[in-house]
């Protein structure tokens, strides 16, 4: 049985992935279709939940994991394809935390720094 919390992080971050994920790789089709230059590398997409993160990268699927929708797996598939890469960023310097944790002053200061807006 999996865990709620993990189901509802996983559930939640990998909607937020698949919505980044589909996105980034529009914006790369009109990039392309406009002739603007790519490096070809893969997306980006940095994330500091290590349960998803191990999720995502096991090439197979258990008992435990049988509940996920299957649009979740587009985003599974677009690393695999080496079109997304799903990299670890500490909690710390995780710009997003910003958003949607609470802040007290040092923590404040340093998000404005990570922004660029001081």
């Amino acid at each position: 049985m999996i865990p709620s919390l993990l189901k509802e992080q996983f559930g939640s971050l990998t909607y937020a992935l698949d919505k980044l994920a589909r996105d980034a790789q529009w914006f790369l089709k009109i990039a392309n279709t406009l002739d603007l230059p790519s490096t070809g590398d893969p997306i980006v997409i940095l994330t500091d939940n290590i349960n998803t993160q191990l999720l995502i990268a096991k090439k197979s699927c258990k008992n435990s994991t049988r509940w996920l929708d299957i649009k979740w797996f587009f985003v599974k598939d677009a690393i695999f394809r080496n079109k997304i890469d799903l990299r670890r960023v500490d909690t710390k310097n995780n710009v997003a935390n910003g958003f949607t944790k609470p802040l007290d002053k040092e923590a404040h200061k340093k998000f404005i720094q990570m922004l660029g807006l001081n």
